[in-house]
């Protein structure tokens, strides 16, 4: 089995008054099981939308603190579109594996991710 990745930070997200957008106070930075260090930086925003909002009452909100580090950074690729869409949808999919390390469960991870995967945003 490939080496597992790491986040290096969990910053607190900054809820933006009159939106449900948030924002980042200091870079995310996560190296995946290659090496490569990924790095969100300080201020970007997000509106959770990772997932479908429909999809949220049985899966969770991508902004609970089990999803919110690969959303974020999943986010941050469907706004810049710096790496292609599998790329990105399979980065989101391997954090969401290691986060079941802790409290996910397989079932409720792999439908966060083919939820994503089939109705999430295409570039």
């Amino acid at each position: 089995m490939p080496p597992r990745g790491a986040w290096m930070n969990d910053p607190v997200l900054h809820l933006l008054p009159g939106t449900r957008d948030v924002e980042l106070p200091e870079p995310l930075r996560y190296v995946d099981r290659r090496g490569q260090l990924h790095e969100v930086p300080a201020k970007a925003r997000s509106d959770g939308m990772t997932s479908t909002a429909w999809s949220w009452s049985f899966i969770g909100c991508p902004l609970t603190p089990d999803y919110r580090r690969p959303c974020f950074l999943h986010d941050f690729y469907v706004v810049t579109r710096s790496v292609p869409p599998a790329y990105a949808h399979q980065l989101l999919r391997e954090t969401l594996e290691e986060a079941r390390e802790g409290r996910l469960w397989r079932a409720r991870i792999w439908l966060f991710w083919a939820l994503t995967r089939l109705f999430g945003p295409r570039w």
